[in-house]
């Protein structure tokens, strides 16, 4: 019996999943963010080894893992992947078996789709759009990081919805009904605490991204929010356009759009459908047949030379 393991590590957290070559869940674990740029390498490098071993229980451990693959985001350079192999080698795998990395957003297409080629999409913490067509050619665009980029994702949101909050209370921007339910959301008694809690003892990725389910909620009704949440769809769109045009696309083009901002919020869902279809004729959101971590699994399988059905993986039940 071959066993797999997917991992899919993030900004907020880390799933890990264990197949056999007949596509049955061995195991599950979950931990917290191992995305090295969300995270110092040593707490990945922890985070990641905790939900592999808990994962691994039912197998006898980690040494009985035939494969691997890791999704995770951050990734934009070969010394990216160096650095997260490099904290896969510290869980505790026997040498010498197969280990793949590369972007979250693949694993986020491959279980999205089932394998078949189309565009995923991951709108979580951060944010990036991946694509593969017929003939095997791939595309990445986003993903490049809080700093540079991570356009609609849950951090920009929460950012944004801070910025919005903060230009109100100088009088350089109308009101918004965000800033009373941002400042309690973040435990502060004013405006005037923010920049403390945002930079002190070190600028947190995540306290801020939480704050992405405020600004959408608000949105329903006030226009500041609306309007930043509507930017950040159209950015998604970007994203999706751009990889649509360099892989060729055309006809109907499946999405997989995988992540919290994005699969839990109607309005998010509704303002990305709106925008694909005056932008990216034929493009639509697809029904999910797997999470991201099944994707995981799903390439980890195929590194040695096994294909599951997308009905294989679409039986699966992940519960975190």
């Amino acid at each position: 019996m071959t066993l797999a393991l997917g991992i899919d590590g993030g900004g907020t957290r880390t799933r890990c999943l264990i197949l056999n070559d007949a596509g049955e869940i061995v195991g599950f674990g979950v931990a917290g963010a191992s995305k090295p740029d969300a995270v110092d390498v040593e707490i990945g490098t922890q985070n990641l080894r905790q939900a592999a071993q808990q994962a691994a229980l039912a197998c006898g451990g980690l040494a009985a893992i035939d494969t691997v693959f890791a999704g995770m985001g951050g990734i934009a350079s070969n010394d990216d992947i160096a650095v997260i192999a490099g904290m896969i080698d510290q869980i505790g795998l026997r040498s010498g078996i197969p280990i793949g990395v590369d972007y979250d957003v693949r694993i986020a297409l491959a279980g999205g789709l089932g394998g078949v080629p189309g565009i995923g999409l991951i709108v979580g913490t951060g944010s990036s759009c991946y694509g593969r067509n017929a003939a095997g050619e791939s595309w990445r665009s986003g993903g490049w990081g809080f700093i540079f980029d991570d356009a609609g994702s849950g951090f920009y949101l929460g950012l944004q919805g801070c910025i919005a909050v903060i230009r109100a209370y100088d009088g350089r921007a109308p009101q918004t009904a965000l800033t009373d339910p941002l400042l309690q959301a973040a435990g502060l008694q004013s405006v005037t605490d923010m920049m403390h809690w945002a930079y002190h003892p070190s600028l947190n990725i995540g306290k801020i991204a939480a704050l992405a389910p405020i600004v959408l909620q608000v949105a329903e009704t006030d226009p500041v929010a609306y309007d930043i949440v509507a930017k950040g769809c159209d950015e998604l769109c970007t994203m999706i356009a751009a990889v649509a045009q360099k892989l060729g696309f055309s006809g109907e083009i499946p999405v997989a759009a995988a992540g919290s901002v994005i699969e839990n919020n109607h309005l998010s869902r509704t303002l990305l459908t709106e925008s694909l279809a005056q932008r990216v004729p034929g493009a639509y959101l697809a029904l999910l047949v797997a999470p991201p971590v099944v994707g995981a699994a799903f390439l980890a399988l195929q590194q040695v030379g096994i294909t599951l059905s997308s009905d294989q993986l679409a039986a699966l039940e992940i519960d975190g």
